[in-house]
């Protein structure tokens, strides 16, 4: 079919099945591919990965961490056939709204229950705040696997009314509650299997509504939260430095304003 419609180049995204698909259709057909790498696609599962990156006639990857993560396990060889191109956003979609000051420290994230999230070290973090005397509010947006699991653990820390999983939400749900929120916390962890964020889109968001926003610093996170000057960033799978973080951000609201605007 491909032949027949004289396709000159097939790209695909991620490096698993279907730049394996592009791989074999080239065989065939000697049509050209490229491929985009986003993050399991390389971090967990590289099966014929060097097969297919010395088939491709080039690799975009998401982040420049993530070329120098392909630099090191393929070799020198990878480097110059790799092309940064970021995700990115519509930021007409996502305005800064003012919001009127509350007596609660409104904390929100959004992401897939799952184990690279990061969510239980959030919990943590929230349970330092609420030793700490201070009122809060954290809402986790998002569905999966986990969300029996971070139930119990809210209900073990005692958190039940302060932590809340709001479940999936659209699009415009989400836009509507970023603007309800102080801050933004992406707590994000590298699994012992290697799974990790690229770049969560969601910071992308939060940072387009000009929220303050905290992440860890690790994969290509660095690349869109530049510490002390977008955005702070702390040690992943550190609770104690995430709740120190957000009690700064909440104790010096201009400074993280300032972060934030910037970040826009």
């Amino acid at each position: 079919h491909m032949q027949a419609q004289q396709i000159a180049h097939i790209h695909c995204h991620y490096a698993t099945y279907p730049a394996f698909a592009a791989w074999i259709i080239n065989r065939l057909t000697g049509i050209p591919y490229s491929f985009t790498v986003h993050g399991h696609d390389i971090f967990v599962n590289r099966a014929m990965l060097t097969t297919k990156a010395r088939g491709a006639s080039a690799i975009m990857a998401i982040a420049e961490f993530h070329r120098e993560f392909l630099v090191e396990k393929l070799g020198e060889w990878v480097r110059d056939r790799i092309h940064i191109v970021h995700c990115g956003i519509r930021p007409e979609r996502y305005q800064p709204q003012p919001k009127p000051a509350g007596e609660r420290f409104e904390i929100l994230t959004t992401g897939s229950l799952q184990d690279y999230k990061g969510h239980p070290f959030l919990i943590q973090a929230c349970s330092f705040l609420r030793d700490r005397g201070v009122a809060f509010r954290c809402r986790i947006i998002g569905g999966g696997e986990d969300r029996p699991m971070l139930e119990q653990l809210i209900a073990e820390k005692q958190l039940t009314g302060m932590v809340e999983l709001l479940g999936p939400q659209p699009e415009t749900a989400v836009r509507e509650l970023l603007a309800t929120a102080d801050c933004y916390v992406q707590a994000s962890i590298i699994t012992p299997s290697g799974k990790m964020e690229g770049i969560p889109v969601s910071l992308m968001e939060a940072l387009a509504c000009e929220l303050p926003v905290v992440a860890s610093r690790m994969s290509g996170i660095p690349e869109l939260v530049r510490h002390g000057e977008t955005g702070y960033l702390v040690p992943p799978a550190n609770a104690a430095a995430l709740a120190e973080q957000l009690l700064y951000m909440r104790d010096h609201p201009e400074e993280a304003a300032g972060y934030a605007a910037r970040g826009r």
